[in-house]
């Protein structure tokens, strides 16, 4: 009994380390979520999310919705250093170092310092706050392969294919002649004289 009491225990252990290693991240208090809520998000609403939040097109895979894709960042690289703060892209942008962010024009110093103590203290977003990247957004090239996919013509064998009939059977001298002369016909247009020596010089 008492070597199944311990098993038992062993067993809640483990489980209670792999859920508490889902998520790193200390609670957030009172005072965070209202930083967030009050200093943070409104800029990041009116500067960012446009061109990188919920309902934008993702401009340069960056999503802002939440700190997990913002620290994976997009194609320049991770958006944030937690260990180096002011290395961050994110931060470089933001003072037009290199990248400018926003493009229409950089933003007051005061919103500048929110930003920047916001990312020096963790960059805590409040869980209800974070939305997650659209499923058709989180890569621009869909590199899966699936039944839909596989009848794309890049994915089809090529296949030998009959060149279609037509009433002037002298004209054509080739296949792609076939083709044309076809559209020619349903159009009800005469196809041009083959061009003499003359005429192909002048060309």
């Amino acid at each position: 009994m008492s070597r199944q009491l311990t098993t038992l225990s062993i067993l809640l252990c483990l489980v209670n380390s792999i859920f508490a290693a889902e998520d790193t991240r200390p609670a957030l208090n009172a005072e965070q979520v209202k930083f967030y809520i009050d200093q943070v998000a409104p800029i990041l609403v009116n500067n960012c999310f446009g061109c990188h939040g919920p309902g934008s097109s993702v401009k340069g895979e960056l999503y802002l919705g939440n700190r997990s894709d913002i620290l994976k960042g997009g194609e320049t690289g991770p958006a944030v250093d937690l260990k180096n703060p002011m290395d961050s892209l994110f931060i470089q942008a933001m003072l037009y170092q290199d990248m400018e962010m926003p493009p229409k024009g950089k933003l007051p110093q005061s919103q500048i310092d929110i930003i920047v103590k916001w990312i020096t203290n963790g960059m805590q977003i409040p869980p209800d706050r974070e939305t997650e990247r659209p499923v058709a957004l989180k890569s621009k090239y869909n590199t899966e392969i699936n039944d839909q996919t596989k009848s794309f013509w890049q994915h089809r064998s090529v296949e030998p294919s009959i060149a279609p009939s037509v009433n002037n059977k002298t004209w054509p001298t080739n296949a792609i002649d076939h083709y044309v002369l076809s559209n020619l016909e349903k159009a009800k247009i005469n196809p041009n004289r083959p061009a003499d020596r003359a005429h192909l010089i002048r060309r």
